[in-house]
């Protein structure tokens, strides 16, 4: 796959691969297992050496304290532990200098206009974990909430400030009107708020114990900081812990969370009228929960799922069928195995 993808690449597209140490990698195994109403499936991508690059960015497991500001009642939830913002910019400069050296140019022009470093003022800043989640009703307004560890929070706020005040002067001059942003006091807490004269849609965030919590109310953001401190979170949840592959570790180097039924309910009918069918099946088959976890290793990483759930997204890579047609005692091919 990789040979071929390489000489149907342009030159600098097959350096790029090469660079980002995808080209490092040697075999891809699926498995799929059932036992009872339990169903398992696994994957691995394993490399000839140490992952290097981008191939590297994901970390070895270990616990993700931005997971503690999502309730159990999250309909999606997707979290990660990588290397440091700082490394990844590095490892991508190299890319782009190997690749494009005149991107290293119109690079340091952005910076030189936005008035920022991109390295210092916006990567090293952030830490190497983060969190994204739809947790709460979808409308009026969507309920998601971005958690990232950040380990210079001031000069994080300092950059977004300099870079909305040139967005500004870029706007003026165009004669539209720019973002506003200014801080807001809500139960004692200091927020951020960016907003647009056009619209009441907002964006809030603070900072706290190493966090940036983003969202679009500081009513979610609130809720958010009472989970974290009563424990009420995701990752001790029953229905959590009861999907956690049973492989001998505790934590995942990047997890993806998925309990659409209370997302479902909440729709109103005629808005699911208007899915075509087959994305309402798997929006239905969906609704369980069901979780998947990936292992960073030394030279692999592997990605275990489990719950009934999981298998409504096989169709989109075609492995439905084989999964649940081929073999065992699941011989027919159900709505989901034709769509596949």
């Amino acid at each position: 796959i990789l040979d071929r993808a390489v000489s149907e690449s342009s030159e600098s597209d097959a350096l790029m691969m090469e660079e980002l140490g995808l080209l490092d990698s040697s075999t891809m195994v699926f498995g799929y297992s059932r036992d009872g109403d339990r169903r398992d499936l696994e994957a691995g991508l394993y490399f000839n050496e140490p992952r290097r690059a981008a191939a590297a960015w994901l970390a070895e497991p270990s616990p993700m304290g931005s997971l503690d500001f999502v309730s159990p009642q999250a309909s999606l939830a997707v979290a990660a532990v990588t290397k440091d913002g700082a490394d990844m910019f590095d490892d991508l400069l190299r890319v782009v200098s190997a690749t494009d050296p005149d991107a290293l140019e119109e690079l340091a022009e952005m910076q030189r206009v936005l008035g920022i470093d991109l390295r210092e003022d916006l990567a090293a800043p952030l830490g190497g974990e983060g969190a994204f989640a739809v947790d709460g009703p979808v409308l009026p307004t969507p309920s998601w909430k971005l958690v990232l560890e950040v380990y210079d929070p001031e000069t994080l706020h300092q950059t977004i400030d300099t870079t909305i005040r040139e967005i500004n002067r870029q706007m003026d001059g165009a004669g539209r009107p720019g973002l506003t942003l200014h801080e807001s006091t809500v139960g004692g807490r200091t927020y951020h708020v960016i907003g647009h004269p056009d619209t009441d849609y907002e964006l809030l965030y603070l900072t706290t114990d190493g966090y940036l919590v983003m969202a679009p109310s500081a009513a979610i953001i609130e809720q958010a900081l009472q989970l974290r401190a009563s424990g009420l979170t995701l990752p001790r949840s029953a229905a959590f812990r009861e999907l956690m592959p049973d492989n001998g570790y505790a934590d995942c180097s990047a997890l993806l969370w998925r309990n659409l039924g209370d997302l479902l309910d909440s729709l109103p009918a005629e808005v699911m009228g208007q899915l075509p069918s087959d994305a309402g099946l798997l929006l239905d088959r969906g609704a369980e929960p069901g979780l998947w976890c990936a292992y960073a290793g030394d030279n692999s990483i592997t990605a275990r799922g489990t719950g009934e759930s999981l298998l409504s997204s096989l169709p989109v890579l075609g492995l439905s069928q084989m999964l649940k047609g081929s073999h065992g005692t699941d011989q027919t091919a159900d709505a989901l195995s034709s769509a596949g």
